[in-house]
């Protein structure tokens, strides 16, 4: 079980990913998470926490979408949500079970949707572009 001090730190630090500076995926649990893990090299369970912190809501947000780049961190992901499923399960956390299945469901979608976005590249809207005013 994690300690009441790296709940205190996650709980500071979850929204680090906000900061202008250190947006690089646009999804901030992972980018406050990647500034402390490579940056700060801050703890592993500290910075675990502070991708996590949202993860289940984040994941099944329909307005997520996933970049392709971001493949190993949903690799991360879903490995840490195994392991607290195989924990739900041998405490007999029933409702938990239910929760994490969700989640595994909605981050097996957003994988292949990544995956989908890596094979075909981004669609063009064909959005007008402005006029030079010359």
């Amino acid at each position: 079980m994690y300690s009441c001090l790296y709940s205190q730190g996650a709980v500071s630090l979850h929204d680090l990913g906000y900061a202008p500076d250190l947006v690089e995926t646009g999804f901030h649990p992972l980018d406050g998470a990647s500034y402390l893990r490579d940056a700060v090299k801050a703890d592993d369970t500290l910075y675990r926490l502070v991708a996590h912190h949202s993860c289940a809501a984040c994941i099944r947000c329909p307005m997520l979408h996933v970049d392709p780049k971001m493949l190993d961190r949903l690799a991360e992901i879903e490995t840490d949500l195994l392991s607290r499923r195989a924990r739900a399960e041998a405490e007999g956390w029933l409702g938990e079970l239910e929760g994490l299945d969700l989640t595994l469901n909605f981050l097996a979608g957003k994988r292949e949707e990544a995956r989908r976005l890596s094979r075909t590249g981004p669609v063009s809207l064909g959005l007008l572009t402005p006029r030079d005013p010359a």
